[in-house]
């Protein structure tokens, strides 16, 4: 198995934002909102992960499985896993 590097700040930052979409407590989201800044990331990739929604490709298929995984969604996580796959993520990076 290939081992690729972990995933970036960026784009974990984006997948937490997605998996807390519900989450509306202003310390939560002010503390996401610093980190989205210091990292790069335009408000409208903030607004997007909490629509759990990426901009590009491989974002949107990470984000996707992350809620998949969890919401213990077997189907969904075996599609979005495969996507992922497909988009050259590799298993120790989704893990």
């Amino acid at each position: 198995a290939m081992h690729r590097a972990p995933l970036s700040e960026r784009l974990r930052l984006q997948i937490e934002v997605a998996l807390g979409g519900e989450c509306g407590c202003a310390r939560t989201l002010s503390r996401q909102e610093q980190r989205a800044d210091r990292l790069g990331l335009t408000r409208a990739e903030i607004d997007a992960a909490r629509a759990r929604r990426g901009f590009d490709v491989r974002t949107a298929a990470a984000i996707d499985l992350a809620c998949a995984l969890a919401a213990q969604d077997q189907t969904r996580i075996f599609v979005a896993s495969a996507q992922a796959l497909a988009l050259g993520y590799a298993m120790d990076q989704l893990a």
